[in-house]
């Protein structure tokens, strides 16, 4: 009789689980969703007012589809701005430490000047480009 309760608990449990995953992945649905029709409404009004190519409004409506593809609907600046100074400084070089050895002037400081390493990982902002974008360097554009 026992187990039967501790099973009929544990089956209770686990179907309470799987209905609050639904339902906020429903609900981040909901949102992108919502973006995406403002987005739509947006482009709509801009090329009637602005004449708006339509190759460029596919990029951005691609843009948006790569954004939920790549996050799910998730906002790492808010994630970040939730968390106390030393954990966010924490995630920001564990996730731009790899970067911030690339850069040649850097090197040289990366093991006796720790801080300054910090410094330009606190410095470091995140930006999402959508696939078949050219990023340049300053010095590759004739």
């Amino acid at each position: 009789m026992l187990l039967i309760i501790v099973g009929t608990i544990f089956a209770c449990h686990v179907i309470a689980r799987f209905s609050a995953y639904f339902k906020a992945r429903n609900a981040s649905e909901a949102r992108h969703s919502q973006r995406l029709q403002s987005v739509r409404n947006f482009l709509e009004v801009t090329s009637r007012r602005h004449g708006m190519s339509g190759a460029l409004a596919r990029r951005i409506l691609e843009y948006y589809q790569y954004l939920w593809d790549t996050r799910k609907g998730l906002d790492e600046q808010s994630v970040l701005t939730g968390l106390p100074a030393h954990l966010k400084l924490e995630v920001l070089m564990e996730s731009a430490a790899d970067g911030i050895r690339e850069i040649s002037f850097v090197r040289p400081f990366l093991e006796s000047h720790t801080i300054l390493v910090q410094t330009l990982a606190s410095l470091l902002q995140p930006v999402l480009v959508s696939p078949n974008t050219y990023v340049y360097r300053k010095d590759q554009v004739h």
